[in-house]
Parts: C-alpha cells; sequence; structure tokens
C-alpha cells in the first residue's frame, strides 16, 4: 500500500480489483466459473458475492428477464456449480480424471429444475431460429447452466478449451481457433507485457 502526504491529508491508495462480470469465455457454464478470477494467486476475486449480483449476472447473460429473485441457497448452488466447471473444466485440460464430486455436483444441479422447451423464431435474415426463452426463475437459470457444461465438456468443443496463459489467471475459454493466448488481450494480455517490460528493465 501506497501513501500519498501532503501537509494536510494522508490519502491511503489501494489498488482496485477487477470485480467486473466477465461473458466473453464462450459458453455460459464457462462465464458462471470466470465468476471467481484469479483461483490460483490466493487471492481470488469474487465477482457473484450476493443475491442481487447473482440476479444481475442471470439477466446480463440472457439466461432470464431482469430483476428475477435470487435467494440465499441459489447463490450458493451457483457458488458450487461454477467450481465444479472450473475444476471438470481444468481436468479436461490437464487430461486427468474428473472429481466425482464435481460431476455429481453438475448432475445434480441440472436435473433441480425442468427446462422451457425451445421454441421456433424468425431471424432478422427471415430464416428459422432456434431460441431459448428465458428461464423463469433462478433455479431454472442454474440448471440451464448445469446442462451447458454438459454439453461442453462431452461435446467437440472440449476440444477447443484454452486456459489463459496470463499468472494468476485462472480463466478457462473456448477458442475454435487456436490462436487466443489469454481471456483479453487488453487485461491479461497487457498486463503480461507491462510486467515481462519491468522484468527486463529489472535484469538490466
Amino acid at each position: 500500500m501506497r501513501h500519498v502526504t501532503s501537509k494536510r491529508i494522508t490519502l491511503a491508495l489501494v489498488p482496485t480489483r477487477d470485480t467486473a462480470l466477465r461473458f466473453d469465455a464462450g459458453r455460459y457454464s464457462l462465464n458462471l466459473a470466470a465468476t471467481l478470477g484469479s483461483r490460483t494467486s490466493g487471492r481470488p476475486v469474487e465477482r457473484i458475492g450476493t443475491t442481487a449480483r447473482l440476479a444481475e449476472w442471470f439477466s446480463r447473460s440472457g439466461l432470464t428477464v431482469p430483476s428475477i429473485p435470487v435467494a440465499s441457497a441459489d447463490l450458493a448452488v451457483a457458488h458450487e456449480l461454477r467450481d465444479a466447471v472450473w475444476r471438470l473444466a481444468h481436468a479436461r485440460l490437464d487430461r486427468s480424471a474428473p472429481g466425482q464430486a464435481a460431476v455429481r455436483c453438475v448432475n445434480r444441479v441440472a436435473a433441480a429444475a425442468p427446462l422451457p422447451p425451445p421454441e421456433l423464431s424468425i431471424n432478422g435474415a427471415g430464416a428459422l431460429a432456434r431460441v431459448r426463452p428465458p428461464a423463469p426463475d433462478a433455479p431454472t437459470a442454474l440448471a440451464v447452466v448445469a446442462r451447458d457444461a454438459i454439453d461442453l465438456l462431452t461435446g467437440e468443443q472440449a476440444a477447443a478449451l484454452h486456459a489463459c496463459a496470463a499468472d494468476g489467471c485462472s480463466m478457462i475459454f473456448v477458442d475454435e481457433s487456436g490462436r487466443r493466448r489469454y481471456c483479453d488481450p487488453s487485461r491479461c494480455g497487457t498486463r503480461t507485457r507491462v510486467a515481462a517490460l519491468r522484468a527486463r528493465r529489472r535484469a538490466s
């Protein structure tokens, strides 16, 4: 912590932590996993620490209409589910055995609520499109996320999973191009380049 001192007042300047919600992992389930950032750094960043924040995540994800009620029990399930998804995705990347507890969690949440059936719609180009109606409540929204994890981890996109290359970042994302090294070039990419530059300067 740095202190800036003047004749009248001392201000403590505390580095801000990135608590912004992330929606760039490529799937609902990975976006939920990203609501706990920097898992491996020793200082994890909580992005959905309240029921209101989880309701915001649901709405901004397009899973629900705005302002659905979210209970403390829903928040606890969301935290458990995101950890299970991250562990299973990480195991897939490491080619290690998936944890049975994580598998049971995903299956339990996926079966906790019936999903609304898909509907046909006509898109802007005049073609038929498959749409998912908004989930009516938090347990249904979490069931959508859990089933998305099942589809992801057992489907073709499982081969396109990548972990952010930045030190301290634990985000896992889908990149079918194979060229994306960082979860966000303007965040982790820039931070990594700045750290490397500082290290070179110290070495010289």
